[in-house]
């Protein structure tokens, strides 16, 4: 058994992509809440839940079992809190009673919500580029197959909709060479369900899809934003290009000239086989019931 911290912080959609108003829906509001997970157990009556969690960390959880040893609870739960990290278990505190566990628990949310808030305002500035400095991409993706339908669940309910992810960026560090503060995972989503045309012009469609950021920091509150890519797709040459919320800052592009604007979006042009090209692919075939062979 664990205890998992989990928070989620909700950004404002990056109003410096015209196009995001596609949507018709209006950006969020910065947001934060964190939602944390309370485990009652009782060692002495259910004897696999000690086997259970010892197995999974012995050294950190055996000492708590053994410091109790031959001390009969009298049918009283011992809570315990066990707190993960990068997939690793960082603390187990127990306590005498469930309102001492959440007091304890309250203050450490506060801490790092506080810690995460002052970090937050000194990067406020970074660039996507900023961030995935010092990161390494992975390599290749689990199929879509065995990312989308938990990922999709995931997320789905604090947006309020069902929600269609694809994994198509992910980046990752060493957790125990990154310091407080630093990224180690980093993974850019598609929303499938999202997915608009914005206009074709000189055999190229534009498209445009929301982009799901999820964002691991070290001894921080996890985090989750909103942001949209442009794809710019060609079937004539075979190409395909990106345009980031990054690309276009400082450019604005009036309402009645978007149409033609968004091609002159700065870009840069994709890989066959790269996730970003082959979701644009797919997105274009089913928006235009045209293929991309």
């Amino acid at each position: 058994m664990k205890l998992c911290k989990r928070s989620i912080i909700t950004s404002s959609l990056l109003a410096v992509l015209a196009i995001s108003s596609a949507y018709g829906a209006t950006p969020a509001q910065p947001s934060e809440s964190t939602d944390t997970a309370v485990v009652d157990m009782d060692y002495a009556n259910i004897p696999e839940l000690r086997k259970s969690i010892e197995s999974a960390t012995p050294a950190i959880v055996r000492s708590t079992l053994d410091a109790s040893e031959g001390k009969p609870t009298n049918g009283k739960p011992i809570y315990s809190t066990v707190t993960m990290s990068g997939n690793r278990v960082v603390s187990v505190k127990t306590y005498k009673s469930k309102e001492e566990q959440e007091k304890a628990m309250l203050k450490e949310r506060e801490r790092l919500d506080k810690v995460t808030a002052e970090r937050r305002a000194k990067r406020k500035n970074k660039t996507r580029t900023d961030m995935l400095k010092g990161l390494t991409p992975i390599p290749f993706y689990p199929p879509v197959s065995e990312t989308r339908e938990l990922q999709s669940k995931m997320f789905s309910r604090p947006f309020g909709r069902q929600l269609d992810l694809r994994l198509v960026e992910a980046y990752t560090q060493d957790y125990d060479k990154a310091k407080p503060g630093d990224i180690y995972v980093y993974a850019d989503y598609v929303d499938y369900t999202s997915k608009q045309l914005l206009g074709e012009k000189d055999g190229t469609t534009a498209i445009s899809a929301m982009i799901l950021r999820t964002i691991m920091r070290k001894d921080e509150n996890k985090a989750f934003s909103i942001d949209v890519n442009a794809y710019f797709i060609n079937p004539t040459t075979h190409t395909i290009s990106i345009s980031r919320s990054d690309d276009v800052k400082g450019i604005s592009i009036k309402k009645d000239e978007r149409a033609e604007a968004v091609f002159k979006l700065p870009s840069h042009q994709l890989q066959a086989g790269d996730p970003q090209y082959e979701i644009a692919k797919l997105m274009y075939q089913d928006l235009t019931n045209k293929k991309f062979d």
